[in-house]
């Protein structure tokens, strides 16, 4: 071996001298503690273990030499006795009871080359310390041990039925010729996940594509969204259904692209009209003769009201938005409230305190699966708007906006409307406005007087509260 005791032991002792500037008469007493400690060790027989001799001989003696007897002054407290004397070196090697410890300081045992490269180096760790970008956080599953199980009854993972099954897709998907196999190395989730969107596996393409027309009609091709077997509703439209998935797949899987498919179709752009003729044959517009009518989800609501009192902030991506302090009330109290002028996406969930714009308007459990939010049309969800200080502060900031940039009431009013719900107001609505805010003359002109104000926000504060605000045609 190239670690020959003849040469170990001399080595060790120089460089234990060089290490702790051991002098006289310290220097006999400490390679008499060092002697005896490597005599009670093995002859290490590789680098690692020659290190780790190093480090824990080096270690021990140090201890050992501390506490050998040395003279004392009756002069000395407690702390000075407890605290041994150390020159630089052997406080950066062995100070705070660690074997080389690196200095808070460690320049001042550099020359001056080494220390512009220090300085440098330094530098360079802080600005990309500064500069780093924020990492995206997500929940995600981990490998582990594989093995098989059994059945568990009725879902309970505590009672099992029968003998470990085997791991494969289950049969009620059919396909077994071109099922996966699953390796023994690892857990299968690619494999699964690649065999999912494979081609030979229609279901996945047909379920995405029927969700997202659902989002867009408020009603799939296939009306059990979550249910494509034997129990569930027939597609209404299986050519379309099938066209779709097929196009979907082949374009690459492309969701964006299958949006512009939908939105850019006639169907889509159908308005909301009533045919008494074809109300008779298919009241549920499953042939889709109409668009049909769907009121806002809880997210576009507040959103809408945002961008109506123009403080919808669009910025893409970020973190959560804080959920502390109020902008909108008076009191000064510290709250959980939800007053972030961001997209309502980066609200942050508390299930423990759901924010009163979720719960008002249908937002569902975050913690369960569900194929479809439901819509409810309820007395308290008007009287939450009339009175919850995000709509107010809406009504006031578009109450500001048309007084400021139109000067007679029917300008006020055609803008308001506009604004408020893309359009310009009826004859018989813009008369009714007039009377609403007092103007027997459309031309009649006011300035924009504290009074004044008041009336134009209560009027734009009833825009907000109709129904076709709140829904979409």
């Amino acid at each position: 071996s190239e670690f020959a005791g003849d040469t170990f032991l001399p080595e060790t002792i120089r460089t234990w001298d060089e290490l702790t500037s051991v002098r006289a008469p310290d220097a006999q007493a400490a390679r008499g503690i060092l002697e005896t400690a490597l005599s009670q060790r093995p002859l290490p027989m590789s680098h690692a273990e020659l290190a780790t001799a190093y480090v824990d001989v080096f270690r021990e003696s140090w201890q050992d030499s501390l506490s050998s007897d040395q003279p004392e002054s009756s002069e000395q407290s407690n702390e000075d006795k407890a605290a041994p004397r150390l020159n630089p070196l052997q406080q950066e090697l062995f100070g705070s009871g660690a074997i080389f410890e690196i200095s808070e300081a460690p320049e001042q045992y550099l020359d001056a080359d080494e220390k512009s490269r220090w300085a440098a180096a330094k530098e360079t760790v802080k600005n990309l310390t500064e500069t780093r970008p924020e990492l995206d956080k997500v929940m995600a599953v981990d490998e582990a041990d594989v093995k098989l199980v059994a059945l568990h009854v009725r879902g309970n993972h505590l009672q099992f039925s029968g003998d470990p099954l085997p791991r494969r897709v289950p049969t009620v998907f059919g396909h077994q010729e071109t099922s996966p196999s699953f390796p023994q190395s690892h857990s299968g989730r690619l494999e699964l996940a690649q065999w999912l969107v494979s081609g030979s596996h229609p279901l996945t393409a047909r379920v995405m594509v029927n969700r997202i027309w659902q989002g867009h009609f408020g009603q799939g091709l296939v009306s059990t969204p979550s249910n494509f077997g034997l129990r569930g509703e027939l597609p209404s439209h299986p050519k379309l259904l099938d066209w779709l998935a097929n196009n979907f797949q082949q374009g690459d899987w492309s969701i964006k692209r299958l949006h512009r498919e939908i939105v850019l179709s006639s169907t889509y752009r159908m308005a909301w009209a009533v045919n008494p003729a074809a109300e008779l044959v298919d009241p549920e517009n499953r042939l889709l003769w109409r668009q049909n009518r769907r009121r806002l989800e809880a997210e576009a609501i507040r959103d809408s009201l945002l961008t109506i009192a123009d403080e919808l902030d669009r910025q893409v991506g970020g973190q959560a938005q804080a959920i502390y302090g109020d902008r909108f009330a008076d009191s000064g109290a510290k709250r959980t409230v939800f007053d972030a002028a961001r997209r309502t996406l980066y609200l942050p969930i508390n299930r423990a305190a759901l924010y009163d714009f979720f719960s008002t308007f249908d937002y569902v459990d975050p913690s369960v699966s569900l194929e479809k939010r439901p819509t409810t049309t309820v007395p308290h969800q008007t009287l939450f708007l009339m009175n919850h200080p995000l709509a107010l502060h809406a009504g006031w900031c578009l109450a500001q906006r048309i007084t400021r940039d139109a000067e007679s009431p029917s300008e006020r009013i055609r803008l308001a409307t506009r604004i408020a719900l893309a359009r310009a107001p009826t004859d018989d609505e813009l008369a009714a406005s007039l009377e609403f805010v007092g103007c027997k003359s459309s031309e009649k002109n006011r300035t924009a007087s504290s009074e004044d104000l008041d009336v134009w926000t209560s009027y734009c504060r009833a825009l907000l509260l109709t129904n076709e605000f709140l829904y979409v045609d």
